[in-house]
């Protein structure tokens, strides 16, 4: 009995132990480095946005995908779309592939519900080529119908809308390049041909983005231009232009 009554309290003893000793399951929400932003909105629509890789010899592309959303079919759809788009810009390397050095990342200029609105800005660098080449590539995504817009979606392209481009707000992509500080910028846009603009602007391959308050444009100029420049137009300005527009909440 005492044999037994000692046996029973050493049980009781390891028993006691193992429950004090217990740990509480490892908090990992914040161990993670790659998240960008989350989405200021609630319930069901919520998603955070963390930042991917694509890396192969000298080119690295930095692109965003969703996670926490709450339709995981409708994230992995969205995501897919996001990094087709952001790896097209190799597209225009496809003959250069393996002499090229390209870094590039991204920038979010709009998110919400409705739409995710994403800019790429790199340089490329090709072996034996008299310069680099600053890069852009945009990626707006429709957040409800989960597909690609372009810029005929969102805009009617015709005579009043290259005007309202023209007379947009200039934004710099770099300190060190600023065309309206240098007094050039009323030059570089009067050299455009309204209609060729308007046939690229047309094409399935402009360049545009959202921001909350304005649609940016973005066109190709010469490389002592910077090799793109971009405008800004507020949706205010666009009235019968514009076919849709962010709806912040």
């Amino acid at each position: 009995m005492k044999k037994f009554c000692i046996m029973l309290v050493l049980l009781l003893s390891l028993i006691m132990s193992g429950c004090g000793g217990k740990q509480e399951p490892q908090d990992l929400s914040n161990t993670t480095n790659t998240v960008q932003e989350k989405i200021s909105t609630s319930g069901n629509d919520r998603y955070d946005i963390n930042k991917a890789s694509y890396a192969v010899k000298n080119v690295k592309i930095n692109y965003p995908q969703l996670s926490n959303l709450s339709d995981s079919i409708k994230q992995n759809k969205i995501n897919e779309l996001i990094k087709t788009s952001a790896l097209e810009v190799l597209d225009d390397y496809k003959d250069d592939i393996n002499s090229l050095n390209l870094n590039m990342d991204f920038e979010i200029k709009y998110q919400g519900t409705d739409f995710l609105s994403i800019e790429y800005l790199g340089l490329a660098i090709v072996k034996g080529a008299a310069y680099p080449v600053h890069v852009l590539q945009t990626a707006n995504i429709d957040m409800v119908k989960e597909r690609i817009l372009v810029l005929s979606d969102v805009v009617i392209v015709n005579d009043s809308f290259i005007e309202k481009f023209q007379a947009g707000q200039y934004k710099a992509y770099s300190s060190d390049l600023n065309l309206q500080s240098a007094g050039v910028l009323k030059d570089k846009l009067s050299n455009f041909n309204s209609q060729d603009l308007m046939e690229s602007l047309k094409q399935r391959s402009a360049r545009f983005y959202f921001t909350k308050d304005a649609l940016g444009v973005s066109v190709e100029v010469a490389h002592a231009a910077g090799d793109h420049l971009e405008m800004e137009m507020p949706y205010k300005d666009l009235s019968g232009l514009l076919l849709v527009k962010p709806d912040p909440k």
